[in-house]
């Protein structure tokens, strides 16, 4: 399977995916330089940290195993729902088929270059899924390939683990620190203790400056009447900022 595809249709397939793919294709490009392929040492993960979520470890072994996970990244793993590292691809893989999946890896090791896979398939919810997904390959010899890092971009992510993992996810990728940063966190009074969640419609959009707690009475100053008022308790029809 696969070995009708050249190494230009390969490239023409990197040119069309996401842009998070195609940055760790010129990475890939830029450590290996003039040489067929770079080496695992060559690799710094703190260069492509935005990436490691989405990225995949694969060992190339001599035994029965063939391929087997090395390192797996949160947010794959919250995609898979368990952590497969230490398995072999054949025990747990995730793909529409372990012939498809295996033919991927086994273009790598055969031709030395990078392999894109962008078909649809059946993930094991049965929902039919696209991903952007590169096969490159490391060699420490630069000859024989003895490593494949796989990295993948989901247009269609589900969440198939519990929600820490999830969390896990959210911390370690672009799109979950940007719904983190809309969700926010609750916020605790230091006056009265009471939890306000930062979406609810209270009283702080609509004054000028934070009141201050002084015993059971407070000033505020109304931004649509531009005078103060002053009282204890609260406004008339308002919510209180805490």
């Amino acid at each position: 399977m696969f070995e009708d595809i050249t190494p230009e249709e390969i490239r023409g397939r990197i040119g069309a995916c996401h842009k998070n793919v195609q940055a760790m294709y010129d990475y890939w490009l830029t450590k290996r330089g003039s040489r067929t392929m770079p080496a695992r040492a060559d690799i710094e993960p703190a260069e492509i940290k935005k990436l490691l979520s989405m990225l995949v470890l694969v060992d190339v072994t001599a035994d029965a195993r063939r391929f087997v996970y090395r390192l797996v990244g949160t947010q794959e793993v919250a995609e898979r729902g368990s952590d497969p590292t230490g398995k072999s691809v054949a025990e747990a893989f995730f793909g529409g088929s372990l012939e498809e999946t295996l033919s991927c890896y086994e273009y790598v090791v055969r031709e030395g270059v990078p392999f894109c896979y962008r078909d649809p398939y059946a993930d094991p919810d049965g929902q039919i899924q696209i991903d952007d997904i590169i096969y490159l390959p490391l060699s420490d010899d630069g000859a024989s390939v003895n490593m494949i890092p796989v990295f993948t971009h989901c247009y269609s992510f589900r969440c198939r683990t519990k929600s820490g993992s999830l969390l896990q996810w959210a911390a370690g990728s672009d799109v979950g620190l940007a719904i983190l940063s809309r969700i926010g966190r609750p916020q605790v009074s230091a006056c009265r203790g009471q939890v306000r969640s930062p979406g609810a419609d209270t009283t702080a959009r609509s004054y000028r400056r934070r009141p201050r707690c002084r015993g059971r009475g407070y000033r505020r100053i109304e931004r649509r009447s531009r005078g103060p008022w002053t009282g204890r308790g609260r406004a008339p029809g308002r919510l209180p900022w805490w």
